[in-house]
């Protein structure tokens, strides 16, 4: 695949990661550093049951050209073809890095649990809580 076929095939997904860690070595990159950030923070088990055929796992961090792997339209599986049992085995937590929704998640406000502020490694405040 090519590096302009990669890119697009980006495009064409919103992310979501799987653990929190992963979203705080995001927020405190170099770019990010210092910067306010609001994270939503999303029923994973809503948001693959309401989008059964679109949902993906990642074992990288799909956008990160530098290290972790080689990056191709394999990088992407469906949750049914993910080799999960190896992953857990060999990676344990990082077993799955990335979840990712073809396109867009229209209904995502269904799937948001809290809508949190960020800035650096640590929550600022709740700005929107489900139920409150």
């Amino acid at each position: 695949m090519s590096l302009q076929g990669y890119i697009e095939l980006l495009n064409r997904k919103t992310f979501f990661w799987v653990r929190k860690e992963r979203l705080i070595s995001l927020l405190t990159a170099r770019p990010h550093r210092g910067k306010v950030h609001d994270v939503l923070v999303v029923d994973t088990e809503g948001l693959v049951e309401g989008h059964p055929d679109e949902v993906t796992l990642s074992p990288i961090n799909s956008g990160a050209f530098r290290g972790s792997g080689r990056r191709g339209a394999f990088t992407f599986k469906r949750i049914d073809d993910y080799p999960c049992n190896e992953r857990v085995r060999t990676k344990h937590a990082d077993a799955v890095v990335e979840l990712a929704v073809e396109y867009a998640v229209k209904d995502v406000v269904d799937f948001t649990i809290r809508v949190e502020e960020w800035s650096g490694n640590a929550r600022v405040r709740v700005i929107w809580e489900r139920g409150q």
